[in-house]
């Protein structure tokens, strides 16, 4: 169940939830080839100040200053991080698309993407997955339909996350909404 973990080669991971309030963090290892809780903590991000008034600092400082705090008093072993921002600096949505060959299928959703995305595809981070096809062996114009799962975000938003994650000397793996 849990060998996906294996394949990244890695005993520690560590992931990093940005809420619309609060942080939290998260670190697993791999013990006997299962998942085990090393440690775990959050901040309110506002909370995190104590004798600073949070009229004067940005957002980003706040999740800076609370997301160091946290790091601070977990001491994480992994230097990198998997992170999760908030849905609202990107977009998820399903939409069909006539069955197609593999090679036609790619060309299709970034076609069909642009009515969904309001940015240019330089400014977005997209990715895509079939999730669900009536049957793999359908000749192209059938009838059948292909459901896609489309995730997209501004690429200015992900980096302004990069960008904390960076001021606390952790590396971002990944990012998910």
């Amino acid at each position: 169940m849990f060998n996906i973990f294996r394949k990244f080669g890695r005993k520690h991971f560590l992931g990093v939830d940005f809420g619309t309030s609060s942080v939290k963090v998260v670190e697993l290892s791999i013990r006997n080839q299962k998942p085990y809780l090393e440690n775990y903590s959050w901040a309110y991000f506002n909370a995190s100040l104590s004798d600073q008034d949070t009229n004067e600092i940005t957002r980003d400082e706040l999740m800076r200053i609370s997301l160091e705090k946290v790091i601070k008093k977990m001491k994480p072993v992994s230097g990198s991080a998997y992170i999760s921002v908030p849905a609202y600096t990107g977009l998820i949505t399903i939409f069909e698309l006539p069955y197609m060959e593999k090679n036609e299928l790619e060309q299709a959703i970034k076609f069909e993407a642009h009515k969904y995305i309001p940015a240019s595809e330089e400014e977005v981070v997209a990715s895509w997955d079939v999730i669900k096809s009536e049957t793999d062996n359908s000749p192209a114009g059938s009838g059948k339909r292909v459901k896609i799962l489309l995730v997209a975000a501004m690429k200015e938003e992900i980096s302004r996350y990069e960008k904390i994650m960076k001021a606390v000397k952790i590396n971002v793996r990944a990012a998910e909404l």
